[in-house]
């Protein structure tokens, strides 16, 4: 966001920008989620998250 945060205002994009950086840091990388769905619920937490019935994506 430092590099390209003032060309998104100038845009007018600055909120479509920041909204999808902040859910990475909130929720983390695809990957980290899938690491972390075993703990969550086990495998069918990963089966759910992977084909969508989960809230988790």
């Amino acid at each position: 966001m430092r590099r390209i945060g003032r060309a998104l205002e100038v845009a007018g994009d600055a909120r479509e920008g920041r909204a999808p950086v902040h859910r990475l840091l909130q929720l983390g990388t695809g990957a980290d989620r899938q690491r972390q769905a075993p703990a969550r619920g086990g495998g069918s937490e990963v089966t759910d998250m992977i084909t969508g019935m989960s809230g988790s994506l």
